[in-house]
């Protein structure tokens, strides 16, 4: 490569197809039209992706209102532990 030639340009002055153009054929058309329209699909694909998260939180937190969770357990046991101590001490020749 000669000092004044890009990695990504062709040798000037040669008219048949080069390698360069031959590698870089399919990558032209890859490209958006515009950079708006690179940024626009990007941004769009962070709003998809938010609005997923969003909705996978808003899951967890529907599920984990309807279960019976381990502090209503530990309430639970507590209930019942008082019950059978007042019963006993209600009646202690049993």
């Amino acid at each position: 490569m000669t000092e004044g030639q890009s990695r990504l340009c062709p040798p000037a002055g040669h008219g048949e197809p080069a390698d360069w153009e031959i590698r870089t054929a399919g990558v032209r058309h890859a490209h958006p039209a515009s950079p708006r329209e690179e940024l626009d699909r990007v941004w769009a694909n962070y709003d998809q992706r938010f609005q997923d998260q969003q909705r996978q939180i808003d899951e967890v937190k529907t599920a984990q209102g309807s279960v019976y969770g381990q502090r209503d357990i530990i309430l639970d046991l507590r209930e019942r532990l008082d019950r059978v101590e007042r019963q006993r001490i209600a009646s202690p020749g049993t």
